[in-house]
């Protein structure tokens, strides 16, 4: 429990941040990304959900970077934000739905 309080603060404080420092949700365009969705969730592409998603998710909201952005969209709406870092986090921690594919 004391781990995913720390990660939810945070989650919290990088999204104060990205909020004021106008970061942009990533997109998913039809046909869009490079890569098909094989682990829902798996932002890395290491064939494994983990916290360590969570991070990757965190850190291509900032520099715009995924290794596959479908399977970083953890929660399937076809956008990635901070929403499915929260999403992640109550997957692994709390026993939260599973990750999906983005439709």
């Amino acid at each position: 429990m004391k781990k995913f309080t720390i990660w939810l603060l945070m989650a919290v404080v990088l999204m104060s941040f990205s909020v004021a420092a106008g970061a942009d949700d990533a997109v998913l365009e039809p046909g869009e990304p490079e890569g098909a969705c094989e682990t829902p969730g798996d932002a890395n592409d290491d064939g494994r959900t983990n916290i360590v998603d969570v991070s990757h998710i965190i850190n291509g909201m900032f520099w715009e970077w995924y290794n596959n952005p479908a399977q970083a969209d953890a929660n399937g709406d076809g956008v990635v934000n901070i929403d499915d870092a929260f999403y992640l986090l109550d997957y692994i921690f709390e026993g939260g739905p599973e990750p999906v594919c983005p439709e």
